[in-house]
């Protein structure tokens, strides 16, 4: 193979930056593999890398022109497409929605345009809105209405309909008709004292944060900060470590950790005390407990203060008392509350259901008929077959990954040799299929062998 020399390397060197260097004047940037096409060399013979060659043409490589180039050719042919579906639907007197545009493309439309007006605009067709301006007396009868669905909800169904399904409801913005937002329409419907709204969470948070300064004035600590935006609630100092304390202000009989807080809080104090090195971190939690799944997971460096032991340390009868009180009762919304409620009764009727077909539901056959986490609702399958009054099949609770105990194993074999006994004196097959299909058991979980079980019943093979 014939060796390049200098000058026909620099020729071809100079050849390809020229390329490149014209190339990205039209919008184009050359990548390896069309330069390698276009020239048929291997650039690697010419130029260290890529990054190289664009270097040569003065030019700075990165990557994200490659991608940069795709998006803008991906959005000229989305646009094209939208604007040549406005102009036809156009012509057979059609006027397209957003949501009909994006639901025949499938994409989303303010992705490629600012608004669906500067899409007609595009298109060269007159766009007119889907809804004209209302009047005085509209507007007044649309906020008449909207603050009498809400009052009626919270009277017969005992909870707030949330921003949202107003908008779904009505099909308005609710900042047009009530700018001071759910605070103005709980105000206009004549519900402030309903202990419902969202609002109520931030008066617990204020009431617990005053009790908490009580509980750790009593014990000592001193606080350096409070109601921080980020980390912890408060931040105190003992012997010259600083400790983070947070804070969860739950109703009457709930757990800790709990489903209505989208953070763990062990998980949350465990990294406030790294971030402060702190020796230990505390909770103070009006909850009742610990989740029982939690129980044995806590570690060393967490301390957590219940309901149990705040009550011991605040003066009865006193304001404090009345705070803790207003917290354990007060639900931060009666929506979650009433769900809640609603989803236990449909689940335990439907075991009652399948039980009276002879079928016993598992924990994976629920959640996917209710398309819920069941652990949502209750502490396990066996809470929730309890509450149906039915007791929990024993071949059910060894599928469920609970440990089988000495005494349980025990009854087991016990009925497994009782059952191969009965079969063989009424001459029946008794083999491992059998066993296995009658029983509803895994053989190599409480036998050896076949052998074993035919030895223990006194059965001759």
């Amino acid at each position: 193979m014939k060796k390049l020399t200098r000058q026909e390397i620099k020729t071809t060197r100079y050849k390809v930056a020229k390329y490149i260097r014209n190339t990205v004047k039209r919008g184009h940037y050359p990548g390896f593999l069309e330069i390698k096409r276009r020239f048929r060399i291997g650039l690697h013979t010419y130029f260290k890398d890529i990054a190289q060659a664009y270097k040569y043409a003065g030019l700075r490589y990165t990557r994200s022109n490659f991608w940069k180039e795709g998006r803008i050719e991906k959005e000229r042919i989305v646009k094209k497409a939208i604007i040549d579906l406005m102009r036809i639907e156009n012509t057979k007197g059609i006027q397209l929605t957003r949501r009909e545009i994006e639901s025949r493309l499938r994409i989303a439309l303010f992705r490629y345009f600012k608004s669906l007006r500067e899409a007609y605009k595009c298109a060269g067709v007159k766009f007119e809105p889907h809804f004209g301006p209302r009047t005085k007396e509209e507007r007044k009868q649309t906020k008449q209405a909207v603050l009498s669905y809400v009052k009626e909800k919270v009277k017969n169904e005992r909870y707030f309909p949330d921003i949202h399904e107003l908008r779904r409801e009505f099909n308005i913005g609710t900042e047009t008709y009530f700018p001071g937002g759910i605070k103005e329409i709980i105000k206009k419907a004549g519900l402030e004292e309903e202990k419902f709204s969202a609002f109520w969470r931030l008066e617990k948070e204020r009431r617990l944060l005053k009790i908490a300064q009580y509980i750790l004035g009593q014990r000592g600590y001193k606080i350096i900060s409070k109601q921080n935006k980020t980390g912890p609630d408060i931040v105190v100092k003992k012997n010259g470590n600083l400790i983070p304390i947070e804070l969860k202000a739950f109703r009457k009989n709930s757990y800790l950790p709990t489903r209505l807080v989208p953070k763990n809080p062990i998980n949350q104090i465990k990294a406030y005390v790294r971030k402060l090195k702190s020796p230990f971190g505390i909770i103070i939690t009006t909850a009742e407990d610990l989740h029982p799944r939690y129980k044995n997971k806590v570690p060393k460096n967490v301390k957590i203060w219940f309901h149990k032991d705040i009550i011991k340390i605040i003066p009865p009868k006193s304001d404090l008392g009345e705070d803790l009180k207003f917290i354990a009762s007060t639900f931060p919304n009666f929506n979650s509350e009433t769900i809640i409620r609603k989803m236990r009764q449909e689940v335990i009727q439907y075991i009652k259901m399948c039980v009276k077909q002879n079928k016993y539901p598992v924990t994976r056959e629920i959640q996917k008929k209710f398309k819920i986490n069941l652990h949502s609702y209750f502490k396990d399958i066996f809470e929730a077959y309890k509450l149906a009054g039915v007791k929990y099949p024993e071949h059910k609770k060894r599928m469920s990954g609970r440990k089988a105990t000495k005494a349980e194993k025990e009854k087991i074999r016990a009925e497994m040799i009782s059952f191969v006994k009965n079969r063989s004196k009424e001459n029946l097959p008794c083999g491992y299929n059998v066993i296995q299909r009658e029983l509803r058991v895994a053989i190599p979980s409480y036998f050896s062998s076949m052998q074993e079980i035919y030895k223990k019943a006194e059965v001759l093979t």
